[in-house]
């Protein structure tokens, strides 16, 4: 589908990289021109591509709601999203940390021991003769990740029908938000 819709993001029109992945702003990610939790079909008729750091932007709105900016994708630095509190997520284990201004190389980790990892781990993929872009993972954790997706996506459909039925009960919100949390919860353990 990306070559039928010519490697170009339907929200901003500017070029996807193949090589970008998720989460990088300017990694390919599918998006529903209706969204499913407004009815549309989760079929490739309503289906296109969209730069990540664009369908993040454009959120559960449908297209007439969202009028990206022409410079959406030209916002962000050192691959990843600017924020004006200076927070940026650490390439090896993902946590926040805050930018330290200085002289030099934009700061990537938020330790040492994460740069050393994430050096550890390139050495190894070159002997192994990986790219950058694959990863290599026990079936266990494998395993482990899926039946956690699993559980978060089954939680997403309940609070989608719970909330539908409950309307503005704000009972039913918290009851579906603790739900929600709950099945969430799993996956930080999964964490490096």
């Amino acid at each position: 589908m990306a070559q039928r819709d010519g490697w170009r993001c339907y929200l901003c029109g500017e070029r996807v990289p193949e090589w970008a992945v998720v989460p990088d702003p300017w990694a390919a990610t599918w998006d529903h021109v209706i969204p499913v939790s407004a009815g549309g079909a989760d079929h490739e008729s309503n289906v296109r591509l969209a730069h990540y750091w664009c369908n993040i932007k454009k959120g559960a709105g449908e297209i007439g709601a969202w009028d990206p900016p022409p410079t959406a994708c030209r916002d962000v630095r050192f691959g990843t999203v600017t924020k004006p509190s200076g927070e940026r997520r650490c390439k090896w284990c993902g946590r926040g940390f805050e930018v330290v201004p200085g002289a030099g190389r934009p700061q990537e980790y938020c330790r040492r021991s994460c740069r050393q990892r994430a050096y550890e781990s390139r050495q190894r993929g070159a002997e192994l003769g990986l790219s950058e872009n694959e990863l290599v993972m026990t079936r266990t954790e494998l395993e482990s990740l899926r039946d956690a997706l699993y559980v978060v996506e089954a939680a997403v459909e309940d609070v989608d029908r719970d909330l539908a039925a409950a309307g503005d009960d704000p009972e039913e919100v918290r009851r579906s938000l603790d739900w929600l949390l709950q099945a969430v919860r799993p996956l930080l353990g999964l964490r490096p």
